[in-house]
């Protein structure tokens, strides 16, 4: 019997679960995940940016400037925005798969 993992939604809309994914499957999706998650930054470090010019009170610059700050030192946290993400990555470690 196997064991139950999350599922997996592919493009055409058919869930897949983790385990039954091919391994080139697998480091494709973490891939994508990952390069969503920079694109997600730079979308977000773009508007803030530009949201400092409409912004005129120094309270409400300096708090978007904060925010900018964490986002360019730290990014976004991958794991909050795709939780499936661990399960990718747990996966394709239980199969020693390099996603290099």
């Amino acid at each position: 019997m196997r064991r139950q993992t999350k599922l997996w939604t592919m493009k055409s809309g058919k869930k897949i679960r983790i385990c039954d994914m091919t391994d080139s499957h697998l480091i494709n999706t973490i891939k994508m995940l990952e390069k969503n998650i920079e694109i997600m930054e730079n979308h977000y470090i773009n508007s803030g940016y530009k949201a400092l010019d409409c912004l005129n009170g120094d309270m409400a610059c300096f708090t978007v400037e904060s925010e900018l700050f964490t986002l360019e030192e730290d990014g976004l946290d991958i794991e909050e925005e795709y939780p499936i993400y661990t399960n990718l990555v747990n996966e394709s470690c239980r199969r020693c798969l390099n996603i290099i």
